[in-house]
Order: structure tokens, then C-alpha cells, then sequence
């Protein structure tokens, strides 16, 4: 990514897309250019005329969108990975340990690898185990961030 956030560079995103919001955030000197068309007709149309330097999105998405349209290619490299997450109240900790000890025996025993495997999802990703914190107690970023989908521009 940091060959691409450079003063002039145009990167563009599909409006509402989180990988959009990500970028917005992050980007020092390169600005981003929204699209709502997720068809991606304007991102091929946009990539092959140079009104933007590259575009990002998911990867299942972009790569589906652009197959047919040659003179384009994926980048093999991920720069941004989402992570999935499972939300509980913070008092509920009796919950998280069974959902971390669950999700730790399901990476274990290979089950969540295999899972991801036969799926044939492009991109998609067993997050590595979420360490604890310090003094013992959970992190606030648990085994619950399991899957991590990956999104490259």
C-alpha cells in the first residue's frame, strides 16, 4: 500500500465498502475516488483509462468482477485482512472463556483449517491464535477473531 499513497494517486473504493472506510482512514497522501456501481463496470473502465492507479475491494468480488476483462490483474499480496469477531456484553466472561474454548478446540483438532479449505473461498484465512493479555485475564481481541477474510487492491 505504501507504493500506492503518493501525492496524485487516485485509489478507488465501492461507496459504503469497508475496505473504503479502512483506506480513507489510513491514507496519507493519496486520495480515494467512490464508486456504487459493485458490477465494477467503472472500475475496469477507470484502471484502464488511469483515473485511478488501482482499486480496492474484497477479494472474491474483484477478482469475479474483473475476470473478463483482460489487461487487468489481482495483486497476489493482501494489504488489509478483516477480522471476524463474535461481540458479547463485557460481564460476560463465563461466555467467552466456553467460546474461546470451543473456537481453541475447533483450531486444534484442524476442523476450522479443513473448513476453510473445502469452502474454496479465495482469500480466506484461519486468523493465528489471539494471545492473553499480561497479567493472565482475556484481551479485549480473543480466540473469537478466527476467520480473517483478505481484501488486496
Amino acid at each position: 500500500m505504501h507504493d500506492l499513497d503518493r501525492p496524485g494517486h487516485v485509489i478507488g473504493i465501492n461507496t459504503d465498502d469497508s475496505v473504503g472506510v479502512w483506506l480513507q482512514q489510513r491514507l496519507m497522501a493519496a486520495t480515494v475516488r467512490a464508486t456504487p456501481d459493485y458490477s465494477l463496470r467503472d472500475v475496469a473502465q477507470w484502471l484502464r483509462e488511469g483515473s485511478v492507479v488501482a482499486f480496492a475491494g474484497g477479494w472474491q468480488r474483484l477478482g469475479a468482477g474483473t475476470r473478463d476483462s483482460p489487461g487487468l490483474r489481482m495483486l497476489a499480496d493482501n494489504f488489509y485482512g478483516v477480522p471476524q469477531s463474535i461481540a458479547l456484553p463485557l460481564e460476560r466472561t463465563d461466555r467467552l472463556a466456553l467460546i474461546n474454548a470451543a473456537l481453541g478446540a475447533l483450531r486444534d483438532d484442524g476442523f476450522l483449517a479443513e473448513s476453510i479449505a473445502r469452502s474454496n473461498v479465495d482469500g480466506l484465512t484461519l486468523a493465528p491464535p489471539r494471545r492473553q493479555a499480561d497479567n493472565g485475564a482475556p484481551s479485549w481481541r480473543t480466540d473469537a477473531d478466527v476467520l480473517q477474510s483478505s481484501s488486496a487492491p
